[in-house]
């Protein structure tokens, strides 16, 4: 049985302290119904909670360990 069964593998980039999504992608493995565009906190080697957005659902397996995405960041309150 596969260990990582019953995970969807997405692709994130980071938001940077002024708001702006730049830089590479990073793939991550999720039990979370995620979709494009959603604002999530991912772990990383320097904080638990890194914001970040999805760029990719339903990505391939990669072929090396990934970290997982636990937690979606709460929506912006509407003005």
């Amino acid at each position: 049985m596969n260990q990582y069964e019953g995970f969807e593998y997405v692709e994130v980039k980071y938001t940077a302290s002024d708001g702006v999504t730049t830089g590479k992608t990073y793939t991550y493995k999720t039990k979370l119904n995620l979709r494009l565009g959603q604002k999530v906190y991912a772990p990383t080697y320097k904080s638990d909670r890194s914001e970040a957005v999805v760029v990719a659902v339903n990505c391939p397996e990669p072929g090396f360990r990934c970290k997982e995405i636990v937690e979606v960041m709460p929506e912006e309150a509407e003005e």
